[in-house]
């Protein structure tokens, strides 16, 4: 689990989450992501790959990805949760059991309360101290990184899009 603040508007780190194309610039390990079919605002699916530290085996996974927003409050929770298939087994070892949740809460125009919740089971053979070291590294390094690129002006710009009820269809 991880809990920030960012100085940044929901817009712009939605915007940043929703990029394949950043994920290596602001996830811990990522060195791919891309989207897959069913490619909508709300829901998704998408493949990467992470690379773990020597000893561990890199792992890769198929995420569904759902975004949903709370039209009263102007939170926004983004659910990830590994699935099967969409893309063959690799020399990678596979996670199938994640679950992702991220939740932002707009605290102001360009300020944002961050919590990041994960369960993962990584599957093949990690070290007790290299998993206990990723527990504290991943969330840290990936919040603040998001952070960052959050404030770049291709994503500080961004504004969501909305249907007649208020809910986020996608962004701009």
């Amino acid at each position: 689990m991880g809990k920030t603040v960012m100085a940044a508007s929901v817009d712009s780190i939605v915007k940043v989450m929703k990029d394949d194309a950043t994920c290596a610039d602001w996830v811990r390990g990522c060195v791919r992501a891309q989207s897959l079919e069913g490619e909508s605002f709300n829901e998704a699916y998408q493949y990467g790959i992470n690379d773990l530290p020597w000893p561990a085996d890199d792992r890769d996974y198929v995420n569904k990805v759902s975004t949903n927003n709370n039209a009263d409050t102007g939170d926004v929770t983004i659910s990830l949760a590994a699935v099967e298939g969409f893309v063959p087994l690799s020399d990678n070892v596979r996670l199938t059991k994640m679950n992702i949740e991220y939740i932002l809460s707009p605290i102001s125009e360009n300020e944002t309360s961050v919590i990041w919740v994960q369960h993962t089971e990584p599957g093949g053979n990690i070290p007790g101290w290299l998993v206990n070291m990723l527990l504290i590294d991943i969330p840290f390094y990936s919040l603040t990184r998001l952070e960052e690129v959050a404030k770049r002006p291709e994503y500080s710009s961004a504004q969501f899009m909305y249907d007649s009820d208020h809910h986020i269809t996608g962004i701009k």
